[in-house]
């Protein structure tokens, strides 16, 4: 499970921008960090969800537009109007900090590894732990 204590607020959404799921956003912190493949976190029916990004740009000096995967039309954007937009606290500190990469930073976006740490629930049987690690030693992760 995702922790509020580990994220930061980084903006809100604002509205929708056309009908293929686009939002609008003004945000706290600076578009850039955004990268497509990289992850925010949504308050989703009481718990905190992480979204990826297909695609952003910039609109105006502290505003985005975003794609989150699987939101496809401007009925499922219409749900993140008003919510918070979070990012990872300790990631986000790294990207501030200006030392990217050599700080752990990836700036090619999410990776297996970012998984790390969360916990997976399953809707019937209920928490099923927490991801220890990734086993990347065949092709086949």
């Amino acid at each position: 499970m995702i922790h509020l204590s580990s994220l930061t607020a980084a903006g809100t959404f604002t509205k929708t921008h056309g009908i293929h799921g686009e939002l609008n956003a003004t945000l706290a912190i600076e578009p850039e960090y955004f990268d497509e493949d990289s992850c925010f976190v949504c308050e989703t029916d009481g718990i905190l969800v992480p979204y990826f990004i297909e695609s952003w740009r910039p609109k105006g000096s502290k505003g985005i537009l975003i794609q989150p995967e699987d939101v496809k039309s401007e009925l499922q954007a219409k749900l993140f109007i008003g919510k918070t937009i979070y990012i990872n606290k300790e990631r986000y500190a790294r990207y501030e900090s200006g030392l990217g990469e050599d700080a752990g930073y990836d700036t090619d976006g999410a990776y297996a590894d970012d998984l790390v740490g969360f916990t997976v629930t399953d809707a019937d049987a209920g928490l099923l732990g927490e991801v220890a690690g990734i086993e990347d030693s065949t092709a086949n992760m």
